[in-house]
């Protein structure tokens, strides 16, 4: 899937929501594939190159400090299936959204970067 159609897919996907993705971070592997297979822990998420198995976590840090954490205490993980046609592969991308409150002078902002964090995906199909 090319880029462009990935995050055009996106952006119109989020306008359905109350904080519409306005920045996007298309996610591919170092060995250069760009589908995945997912796993969630507790919010926390696994990708793991459906070419290579090179497994990291989609997070702020990109550690798997939190995803230790909830496996650790006894969290279900779940593995991502397309609920319309079972791939067990995604296209994932990283989205951002501007917060309200990235509006206010920067004093007055009770975060640092005046975004939000998600994590989108779209079936490979």
């Amino acid at each position: 899937m090319t880029v462009p159609t990935l995050t055009d897919w996106l952006r119109e996907y989020t306008t359905k929501g109350a904080y519409p993705a306005v920045w996007f971070l298309p996610v591919a592997c170092e060995c250069g594939f760009e589908r995945f297979r997912l796993a969630r822990a507790d919010g926390n998420v696994r990708r793991t190159c459906a070419r290579c198995d090179a497994e990291r976590y989609v997070s702020r840090s990109g550690s798997s400090g939190n995803w230790d954490e909830a496996v650790g205490a006894g969290e279900a993980v779940e593995e991502f299936a397309c609920a319309e046609c079972g791939a067990k592969q995604a296209y994932i991308c990283m989205g951002f959204a501007e917060l309200r409150e990235a509006r206010r002078p920067k004093r007055e902002r009770r975060t640092a970067s005046g975004r939000d964090l998600m994590v989108l995906r779209r079936c490979p199909l």
